[in-house]
């Protein structure tokens, strides 16, 4: 069993420039995080019975490409979702009204329908429209499919998509080349560990117990001993009595954030054991976190039992020296500060 353990970043984005080729893994072979896919490409069937697969039996060159099979369906073909079977490869930032060419190898067996790629144009998650290449059928050895356009005024980035569209049959993909303006896709490597000799690792809602497991020395109770945290120039944080502030710590949401009193003690006591030392507290204002009674018909009024409660929990996190990092879904703003006081006043601010 093998477990990722580190990914470190080698390529950041940057400056949009003149690329021969910026399509992701453009010949399928690399699968950096043993997730079992192609690096950069995602197959869909959508509703359609089309088969996917990454194949190591048919390529053009390398060990692989990628395969679809069987995308026709019994039902209206007009219904596109219904009878084809895709890989899409990432997005890829481009520069509106620059040209842009795609190029990309495919083998075809009894296919009864359509093979073909396309350019796929977005604005943000927006679909603006497509720009495809020709279309093939029948059985065919490797022939290259391909077009250049313009990208669309609106447009801010790419995704080729690798098509089998009502059709039986298969059609294999291998070698993509997308050239224009844009950046080379994020690189990352992946650090494995070997992890046969693990074991799983349990502990019951309220394992509060520090005889195996004891992390609170790391806290500094209670909170806010050191005065209010602020952000210095140099990007870290700082105690008001001039100390670095360091925190370690994880999220609740909603109803979570007003737990039952009789659960908030044990809450924070295990959190503090394993030396968590920040809590944020997420949509505690939404209509799934009950801070706020939207019986009245406003987001103006605080439901004083939640507020009783989430005040009790507050006060169980600063003795033993947790703070909190609070984000509301109306807030005009978000807030961060410490040190949280024993018996908080909460404000409601609507946008």
């Amino acid at each position: 069993m093998n477990a990722i353990i580190l990914l470190i970043p080698l390529l950041a984005p940057g400056e949009l420039k003149l690329l021969e080729n910026f399509a992701s893994n453009p010949s399928f072979e690399e699968d950096r995080d043993r997730d079992g896919q192609p690096d950069g490409w995602q197959g869909s069937a959508y509703d359609s019975p089309a088969q996917l697969a990454w194949d190591d039996t048919v390529a053009r060159s390398g060990q692989r490409g990628l395969a679809i099979r069987d995308s026709a369906g019994p039902s209206d073909p007009r219904d596109w979702k219904r009878c084809t079977g895709r890989w899409t490869s990432e997005r890829h930032p481009v520069r509106p009204g620059s040209r842009y060419e795609l190029e990309v190898w495919v083998k075809t067996r009894q296919v009864t329908g359509q093979a073909y790629a396309h350019l796929a144009w977005q604005r943000g998650s927006k679909w603006l429209g497509e720009t495809p290449t020709q279309r093939v059928s029948g059985s065919g050895d490797w022939q290259r499919l391909s077009v250049s356009a313009v990208a669309l005024n609106e447009a801010d980035s790419l995704l080729v998509s690798l098509n089998l569209a009502r059709s039986q049959g298969t059609a294999w993909f291998d070698d993509v080349r997308v050239s224009g303006i844009s950046e080379m896709p994020l690189r990352a490597e992946y650090v494995f560990n070997d992890t046969a000799d693990w074991f799983p690792f349990t502990f019951a809602p309220d394992d509060t117990n520090l005889d195996s497991i004891d992390l609170t020395g790391l806290l500094d109770a209670p909170a806010g001993k050191h005065g209010f945290v602020e952000a210095r120039p140099d990007g870290h944080f700082y105690f008001a009595d001039g100390r670095r502030a360091r925190f370690f710590g994880t999220n609740v949401g909603g109803a979570a954030c007003a737990p039952p009193k009789d659960q908030a003690p044990w809450i924070a006591a295990r959190l503090a054991k394993y030396g968590a030392n920040i809590l944020r507290l997420h949509s505690m204002d939404g209509r799934w976190g009950r801070l706020i009674d939207y019986r009245r018909g406003t987001s103006q009024d605080l439901d004083p039992e939640a507020l009783d409660r989430m005040d009790l929990f507050v006060a169980e996190l600063k003795q033993r020296g947790s703070y909190i990092s609070t984000w509301s879904t109306r807030a005009t703003a978000c807030s961060y500060r410490s040190p949280i006081p024993a018996r908080p006043s909460i404000r409601s601010t609507t946008s």
